[in-house]
């Protein structure tokens, strides 16, 4: 009982305390109230009527409180405020932060608008709460972590920074001294971040991931509002840097690999004609080098070259030429594989951009063309060739051939004669021989027939065998008569008077049309039954006398040389 009644004593002074203090309390609320002082009396009565320990003056309390109402809610909006930026900035979480602060902005907009109601307590409450001053060392906080953050991801390489660039973006400008300072603060520090992130893939040699990257840090600070001249600069800066190491290692298809890419990117972004202009440039140093092979012979190295070039700029036509030059040097690029003694070549005859004749081991005429595109078409005569001399020269006979078809002629050594010849015509995907013997020698007349000189098969000397063309052959046809004439030099006309000579000049007709043949400085003057025409001509017949002429004004000695036959 003793302790029961000591313990109702102590309760009953720990209640008087209290009863005490909402009395004292109630009192300064009035007095607050009545200074006007309306946050502090809120406060006071609000502490009034939370305390329960005695029923005084309730109906007061509940119709102040009613009245102070407005004041008690600006109150919990802001502390609600307040206590979430706070928490928010606790665990570094800046979105949540900012959602508070936007809240914060917008009570201080709603309370502190001219003409509102509970302006001077508004600011009150503010002050007493320090809220400016938490707000902003909460943004100081969030600023210094961000910059922190980015200068940290330069360093790593981190990729996953764009974030830290739109959150700084998001801070107000007075944290950096006003709008222009805050511009040019971020865009120094974010130009240091995308120059160096740029820089070190570059450095490994990665050309389109730079680049990519630089569009899509562009494509990032376009929604953020930015330009950053910076990035185009830097990438130029940073390509023109690998394509000219290319240069330096004589890497041609690297240049080209780069090239390409570049070209993507300046057709993206627009780039600038400085390093375009490179390019171009470039390129025509690398295509004169290839030049310059092929003019040393140094054709599969230029070919090469070509085909390195191909990534960049079609090379097709250059390979293309190159192939044909090389084939034209090199005939036996357009044969089989084997052994060819006796190769002869030339381009851009006969339907073909180049084409080759040539011998094999086993004395087989072979004829190829090409066109530059195909595969070369190749002919192959199954016959050996019908002599066995020595051969001297594979060549065409060029009299006898046309644009289309060729005809091919060998000339061999003869036991008997000055040589032995062979002619193949070429013609409908088939080598058809067109004639062969032994002879002095031969021409063609004008009517197309051969006239062979001492033909080796009639044993006889100093005659001329006749040839004619009867179906794709030509066939020995007569013995012409012996004319026994004497083959001189124009020139050596006078040494041989009344005698049979054959000599070769050329015709000029003077204003009569009387013909004469020059010899030297002088002339001959024909006679004959022939239709002269100016131009070269070879001629049989007997000089005889002399008559005297004007030439050029002056009277001058000529011979007169009587034709028997025209050549």
């Amino acid at each position: 009982m003793i302790l029961l009644c000591a313990a109702t004593v102590v309760m009953i002074g720990i209640k008087g305390v209290h009863i005490a203090e909402k009395i004292d309390t109630i009192k300064e609320a009035d007095r607050l109230y009545a200074a006007n002082d309306l946050v502090a009396a809120e406060e006071a009565y609000r502490q009034a009527h939370n305390n329960r320990w005695i029923l005084y003056e309730e109906d007061k309390l509940a119709e102040r409180l009613h009245k102070l109402a407005p004041i008690t809610a600006m109150k919990r909006k802001l502390d609600k405020i307040l206590s979430d930026a706070d928490a928010a900035a606790a665990d570094l979480q800046f979105e949540t932060f900012m959602k508070a602060y936007k809240r914060y902005q917008q009570l201080r907009s709603s309370y502190l608008e001219p003409g509102s109601s509970h302006i001077n307590e508004f600011k009150q409450m503010l002050t007493a709460a320090t809220a400016a001053d938490r707000m902003n060392e909460h943004l100081i906080q969030f600023k210094a972590y961000f910059e922190e953050q980015l200068a940290a991801s330069k360093q790593q390489g981190d990729s996953s920074t764009e974030s830290l660039k739109a959150n700084l973006l998001t801070l107000p400008s007075s944290l950096f001294g006003g709008a222009e300072k805050k511009t040019t603060q971020l865009n120094t520090l974010f130009r240091s971040y995308d120059e160096s992130k740029l820089a070190r893939i570059a450095g490994k040699g990665e050309l389109q991931q730079m680049l990519d990257e630089a569009v899509t840090m562009a494509k990032a600070y376009k929604k953020l509002g930015i330009t950053a001249e910076w990035l185009q600069s830097k990438s130029e800066e940073l390509a023109e840097t690998i394509m000219r190491k290319d240069g330096e290692q004589n890497n041609a298809k690297a240049f080209a690999i780069h090239a390409t890419i570049y070209a993507g990117y300046a057709d993206r972004s627009g780039s600038s004609s400085r390093v375009t202009n490179y390019l171009e440039q470039e390129l025509k140093n690398w295509m004169r080098k290839a030049d310059r092979h092929v003019a040393a012979g140094e054709y599969e190295t230029a070919i090469r070259l070509y085909e390195d070039l191909s990534g960049f700029r079609d090379t097709t036509a250059e390979i293309a030429d190159v192939r044909l030059v090389w084939a034209a040097a090199e005939p036996s690029l357009l044969l089989p594989e084997g052994n060819y003694p006796i190769i002869e070549g030339g381009k851009n005859r006969f339907g073909a951009l180049v084409y080759t004749m040539a011998l094999d081991t086993e004395r087989r005429l072979y004829y190829a063309t090409w066109d530059g595109t195909s595969k070369p078409k190749v002919l192959r005569n199954p016959q050996p060739i019908p002599y066995h001399y020595e051969v001297r020269r594979l060549t065409v006979e060029e009299q006898l051939s046309s644009n289309e078809r060729p005809v091919l002629l060998i000339e061999y050594d003869s036991n008997s004669r000055s040589a032995a010849y062979s002619a193949y015509t070429v013609a409908n995907d088939r080598i058809e021989l067109l004639f062969s013997f032994e002879a002095d020698g031969y021409k063609i007349d004008n009517d197309g027939s051969l006239l062979v000189h001492n033909l080796n098969e009639t044993g006889k000397e100093d005659e001329t065998a006749r040839y004619e063309l009867y179906g794709d052959s030509y066939q020995f046809v007569e013995l012409l008569p012996n004319a026994n004439y004497i083959d001189i030099p124009v020139e050596k006309l006078p040494e041989y008077p009344r005698k049979k000579v054959r000599f070769t000049s050329e015709i000029v007709l003077d204003s009569d049309e009387k013909p004469y043949a020059r010899m030297g400085n002088s002339y001959i003057a024909l006679q004959g039954d022939y239709a002269f025409v100016e131009g070269p001509i070879t001629v049989c017949g007997i000089f005889s006398y002399y008559i005297e002429v004007y030439i050029d004004s002056e009277i001058v000695t000529i011979p007169v040389f009587h034709v028997e036959k025209v050549e």
